[in-house]
């Protein structure tokens, strides 16, 4: 009798592990599943942030080429000014720079 008592004793302690175990397997697993979560939300938001910032950056170079382009052409358009208004000069100039750098590239 002392042999069954002990027996249904271990048994009823054996359960209550299983069922501690099994109930310490869902917490752990709803804890991971927790922290699976929190880390797409994280990666969600660095998406979201370093996709912000690719269209700042993509805004500020547009800007500066935008401001680049400006300045060619008003320079362009100022040195086409200046050819009309002095054409003699102007061929002189470029005819003693064109002869600079033939004297250079013959060295």
């Amino acid at each position: 009798m002392y042999e069954s008592t002990q027996r249904e004793s271990i048994n009823g302690k054996a359960e209550h592990i299983r069922k501690t175990a099994a109930r310490t397997a869902r917490h752990l697993q709803d804890d991971a599943d927790d922290a699976v979560s929190s880390v797409v939300d994280a990666v969600n938001v660095v998406k979201e942030d370093l996709g912000d910032l690719a269209q700042q950056a993509g805004r500020r170079v547009r800007h500066v080429i935008d401001e680049a382009e400006g300045s060619a052409t008003r320079v362009a358009n100022g040195m086409t000014a200046a050819v009309r208004e002095n054409p003699v000069q102007s061929s002189l100039i470029a005819l003693g720079v064109g002869a600079v750098i033939g004297m250079l590239m013959r060295r």
